[in-house]
């Protein structure tokens, strides 16, 4: 099986040579999931060739596993629509030259009308089937945050339905978005897939003590972090209120990431010495010690496809509570894992995040719980085996 994966973000911590600077990147969850995916396709043998975007202004190469990894587009193009513009004539002409000699072409896309585009006009060049995976849906999940949002928000789910009616099959993260766009196309349930037995081991390993030291926290502080980036569509102006509400539990909020919303929070950090405090981005081994450290997850996001973070703390055994953003509240076995409560309701937050922290059985039952749940349903074994069953479908 031969696949051209055509995706706008790749994870290029895994990627070798990996660039200048790859290790402190802030990778979202479809360059995360590209790459899970790509690695673990490679163990079951299928052939691949990966077109993303350039890194830090200038086209790259490398290689993911065993799957070639090619940048193309021009650096430097200012405005996000301008830039993912140039990235999609690049890798259209990819396609012309090598779609052929592919099997498959898979597209990931993620609320950005270009890719979305993209995916729409791939049959008619490469002559071959394409899989669509949205990693979020302008449809059925997407929020805009502003006017301007909002109009270009027309666009892209225009694009978005002419590529759900160009795809063989196409990819959703949850039931949820699955009945919403299945009158359009092919639609499946594959969710977000994450190394689970890797997690679970890097989180024992962060129960030692040393991520409090290295925070500069006594052991005995209750640990309340948010992983993710920092951007008003994830709900990070609800952290210093959430920092200020659960004052009394001694706890203190952590926030790991990086993003546009940084200099906010490290303000409002230094008026809460002790009680917020930011880590910058980390690497995933880092991130992982820190879920086994901590008591509580916490993701207020305003839209969120599945949240691939709420796996990684499962997995790590730490209890959750999320916003009920998307499709949010299929990722957790509520009462169980965690705690959904109301999108955008900081007070709803605080005091769920108060109930988990005195809960000791809630607490236990994640540990045992999370980690089994994640190996089942989300493991990223299992779903290579499932998108590998897709291929040879739709090449059929």
């Amino acid at each position: 099986m031969r696949v051209l994966r055509l995706s706008l973000h790749v994870d290029w911590r895994a990627v070798q040579p990996p660039p200048e600077g790859a290790a402190r990147a802030q990778v979202g969850g479809q360059a995360a999931q590209v790459a899970r995916l790509t690695e673990a396709l490679d163990r079951l043998g299928v052939q691949q060739a990966i077109v993303t975007g350039p890194v830090a202004g200038a086209p790259l190469s490398g290689r993911l596993a065993g799957a070639t990894v090619q940048a193309v587009g021009p650096g430097g193009v200012p405005g996000v629509h301008r830039r993912t513009a140039a990235w999609g004539a690049a890798a259209l002409r990819a396609v012309a030259a090598a779609g052929r000699r592919a099997d498959v072409v898979h597209v990931h896309a993620d609320g950005i009308a270009e890719p979305l585009a993209l995916a729409a006009l791939v049959p008619a060049v490469a002559r071959r089937p394409v899989v669509l995976t949205l990693h979020c849906s302008a449809q059925a999940t997407y929020v805009p945050v502003s006017r301007k949002d909002e109009a270009v928000q027309v666009v892209t789910r225009w694009a978005e339905r002419r590529a759900l009616g160009a795809a063989a099959r196409t990819l959703v993260l949850t039931e949820r978005t699955r009945a919403k766009l299945a009158a359009q196309g092919d639609v499946e349930v594959h969710p977000d897939a994450v190394d689970a037995r890797a997690i679970t081991e890097r989180a024992q390993a962060g129960r030692s003590g040393a991520v409090h030291e290295r925070l500069g926290l006594p052991a005995e502080v209750p640990l309340v972090v948010y992983v993710g980036r920092l951007s008003p569509e994830k709900g990070c102006g609800d952290l210093p209120a959430l920092s200020d509400a659960i004052a009394g539990t001694g706890a203190v909020v952590a926030a790991v990431g990086d993003g546009p919303m940084a200099g906010e929070l490290r303000s409002a950090a230094q008026e809460r010495p002790g009680r917020l405090l930011l880590t910058g981005a980390l690497a995933s081994e880092q991130v992982h010690q820190l879920l086994g450290a901590a008591d509580v997850l916490v993701l207020p996001s305003r839209h969120e496809e599945l949240g691939s973070v709420l796996l990684e703390a499962q997995a790590a055994g730490l209890a959750c509570v999320t916003a009920d953003a998307g499709g949010t509240r299929e990722a957790v076995q509520e009462g169980t894992t965690g705690l959904v409560v109301p999108r955008g309701d900081p007070a709803a937050l605080a005091h769920a995040v108060r109930a988990v922290l005195a809960d000791d059985g809630l607490r236990a039952r994640a540990r045992v719980a999370g980690p089994r749940w994640v190996a089942e349903r989300f493991d990223v074994a299992v779903a290579a085996r499932r998108t590998l069953q897709v291929y040879e479908a739709v090449v059929r």
